[in-house]
């Protein structure tokens, strides 16, 4: 979550946030196995994924910040999902 979160601050400050969309996406990908017996769990990791996906191309900071808490409200309902 600190490492989706941080994209707020680097976007405010001009620095290069894009570069770490995909580390965060193979991390999301690492979850795919534990929730995999789960589809509403599976499709709430898709809908983050893409979410951080969509941000790549954006220049707004009201849109980027609030994709980050939805994608950052989807983890903690996979995480809170993986703690089960």
């Amino acid at each position: 979550i600190n490492g989706i979160w941080v994209l707020i601050p680097m976007f405010e400050n001009n620095e290069d946030w894009r570069k770490n969309i995909p580390t965060i996406n193979i991390e999301l990908y690492g979850i795919k196995e534990i929730i995999a017996d789960s589809p509403e769990m599976e499709s709430r990791l898709i809908l983050a994924m893409v979410k951080l996906n969509g941000l790549i191309h954006n220049e707004d900071f009201v849109f980027h910040r609030k994709t980050v808490f939805e994608v950052i409200s989807l983890i903690e309902e996979l995480r809170d999902f993986e703690q089960q």
